[in-house]
């Protein structure tokens, strides 16, 4: 998958941004005008308290609720990418949106998707016991649903996710937890390129490209991004290219 646009709020210069990506995407500004922003931002997105956590100072001068929030959208989701996000990119969902928030330390990781609102409540017991007695209370009240019978949380999990695969028509946006969310805030499932840093001087300026999403951010001072994840490729064209500082 890749990303379609990002939306950052309350972090830094950027009170509220959002940039659409393209194969190649350029970013062009003086210093001070938010360009390292997106990428810091975009690096704590995808690997949380592995980089520098934000703190207090990182949010916007201003900024009511203090909070910071990072919206990334993906497209071009894979069957590999449907089957190790599970339930967050069903086969009806054409794109993927994931939000990060970080407020007075607490950091939290959610999915918008598609979801039937009368499971929330079912989904939302925290005990294996009561998401079970739950399920088959909701199964009793609503025989039109046709809800198999279910012994496990697992088999609660699955009757949920294949009643609603089955109909879409009835599904709603919905903020998902996403706490085991495959790819994000270090997870046993996440896939990474380890930790390396590049940085190509040409002329005046720093280059860093990031094939098929961010593309160059150009501007002096840039200091480069680590260890971004494997679906964003680091390097830099044979033409431009000085060599990784």
């Amino acid at each position: 998958m890749r990303m379609r646009r990002v939306r950052i709020v309350n972090y830094r210069c950027l009170s509220d941004l959002e940039v659409e990506f393209d194969d190649i995407t350029t970013l062009i500004g003086p210093n001070g005008a938010g360009k390292s922003s997106v990428l810091r931002a975009l690096e704590w997105f995808f690997n949380g308290d592995r980089v520098a956590t934000p703190t207090e100072d990182d949010v916007s001068a201003g900024a009511e609720p203090r909070e910071i929030v990072v919206e990334v959208e993906f497209r071009d989701l894979t069957s590999e990418d449907r089957v190790a996000l599970g339930r967050y990119a069903p086969a009806t969902a054409g794109n993927l949106i994931v939000k990060r928030r970080w407020q007075g330390g607490a950091d939290e990781i959610w999915v918008v998707g598609k979801a039937f609102p009368g499971f929330a409540h079912v989904r939302a017991a925290a005990a294996a016991m009561e998401k079970r007695r739950l399920y088959a209370e909701f199964r009793e009240a609503n025989p039109e649903r046709d809800l198999p019978p279910a012994r496990s949380v697992a088999e609660v999990d699955e009757a949920l996710s294949r009643w609603e695969t089955l109909h879409p028509d009835q599904l709603a946006d919905t903020d998902l937890g996403a706490s085991q969310l495959f790819s994000f805030a270090g997870q046993a499932k996440r896939r990474q390129v380890g930790e390396r840093q590049h940085q190509v001087a040409v002329g005046q300026e720093d280059y860093l490209v990031v094939h098929g999403s961010i593309g160059v951010i150009a501007g002096a001072g840039v200091a480069g991004c680590t260890a971004l994840p494997d679906r964003l490729r680091l390097g830099f064209p044979a033409a431009q290219a000085a060599g990784p500082g």
